[in-house]
């Protein structure tokens, strides 16, 4: 008789900031690097300063300073370096592409995702301080604003002097209680227990974001509750 083989469940390695899980170690490192802010593969072209969290971004990135544009639109016949740059250029074309259009200012994405990032904008200007995006929670509309560069990929503009710094890395935070927040990324500690299941946290926007997701029903209830 054939032998039937157990599988062995696969091992996990978990974020000890945000809980997340990955099936590898250098998928884990990575993520790790959106806690601490490093970006340790460097464009080394000259002038130009940017830096990613994988080489893989590096190298993709790279192909912009080529002279060569190899993908082709084939409505308009611009040329794009990468072929997810034509992709999203192509949507341009679509007739039958779905608008999303700001009922406060007008302006118009053609994505959902851009569409959120500029609402998170308005949102943040009128004092609601949770990113639209990522559902994080920040202390300051400065600090959301900061933030939000990791959405949108561009400089917020107009931010106050990061004045305090983090005793264990270069990073630097606009208050002291940012940085009793990011603290949670050396000292690994989780003090946020969740009320529905045993799952712990190192932050406390980290725990509403997951409950919010995980726990939906039991949240919505416990707050129309009287």
């Amino acid at each position: 008789k054939r032998r039937i083989r157990e599988l062995k469940p696969r091992k996990t390695y978990p974020c000890n900031a945000c809980g997340k899980v990955f099936i590898n170690l250098e998928k884990l490192k990575i993520h790790t690097y959106t806690h601490t802010g490093e970006r340790p593969f460097k464009c080394s072209s000259d002038g130009c300063d940017k830096a990613f969290v994988s080489k893989y971004k590096l190298l993709r990135h790279m192909t912009t300073h080529s002279p060569h544009k190899t993908h082709k639109c084939a409505y308009c016949e611009k040329m794009f370096h990468r072929k997810d740059h034509l992709k999203n250029h192509l949507q341009t074309h679509d007739p039958n592409k779905e608008a999303f259009k700001c009922e406060e200012c007008g302006k118009e994405y053609n994505t959902k995702l851009g569409f959120r990032r500029h609402m998170a904008l308005h949102s943040a200007a009128a004092g609601d301080l949770t990113c639209r995006v990522c559902s994080a929670m920040y202390e300051s509309t400065e600090a959301l604003l900061e933030h939000l560069k990791v959405h949108s990929g561009k400089p917020a503009g107009g931010m106050k002097e990061k004045k305090h710094k983090c005793d264990h890395c270069d990073r630097r935070f606009y208050t002291r209680k940012d940085v009793r927040r990011h603290l949670v990324v050396h000292t690994g500690r989780k003090d946020f227990l969740c009320q529905f299941c045993a799952q712990r946290f190192g932050r406390k926007d980290h725990l509403t974001r997951h409950t919010k997701k995980s726990h939906c029903a039991e949240f919505l209830k416990i707050k129309e509750s009287p």
